[in-house]
């Protein structure tokens, strides 16, 4: 067994035979939970579909993940960039050859979350979220659900909420009857 390194045309690495196909089914199931259609899926793997919601909740678990990890804040892009599969791991190859490895893997959580919002959810959806939090307020008595969805779009459009007085401004904004 080896890991057969072969660098292509654009001197970007690829793997082949890093395990034996029977260990591979092994390693890649381990930690892994079966979905309604009876697939193995990986609850922290991130493929790139699904959206801003989808992109969010994955950002909030794997910050979890890594905290409980221990990595270094400056370890924590490349740590959480393991956990790419399909469109979000050609992406992230993709950035690796355009920027170079020592660049993407020394950016701040905030920069790779930028990238990652810039690309992974779409213009049309960041605009609808936009517009979301600019008109969200407080429904009757469900401030509790306000405040929650209140700091979810925060997170997905932190332009808008930047700097704190701003965030709390539209905070209070949406309090007003």
């Amino acid at each position: 067994m080896g890991c057969n390194l072969t660098v292509s045309n654009d001197h970007c690495p690829t793997f082949r035979n890093l395990f034996p196909s029977h260990d591979l089914a092994q390693v890649m199931n381990r930690g892994n939970v079966g979905n309604q259609n009876g697939n193995v899926v990986n609850e922290n793997e991130y493929d790139g579909k699904g959206g801003a919601i989808v992109l969010t909740h994955w950002i909030k678990k794997m910050e979890s993940v890594n905290d409980m990890s221990g990595c270094s804040i400056d370890q924590k892009p490349k740590y959480i960039a393991g956990s790419f599969v399909g469109e979000a791991l050609t992406w992230w190859n993709s950035q690796i050859c355009m920027l170079s490895r020592e660049v993407v893997v020394s950016m701040s959580w905030n920069e790779f979350k930028f990238m990652m919002i810039r690309e992974f959810c779409p213009s049309h959806e960041m605009q609808k979220l936009e517009s979301e939090l600019w008109n969200h307020i407080v429904v009757r008595a469900g401030h509790a659900a306000y405040a929650d969805r209140f700091h979810e779009l925060a997170r997905l459009v932190p332009h808008l909420v930047t700097p704190k007085i701003r965030m709390i401004e539209r905070y209070v904004y949406g309090l007003a009857p």
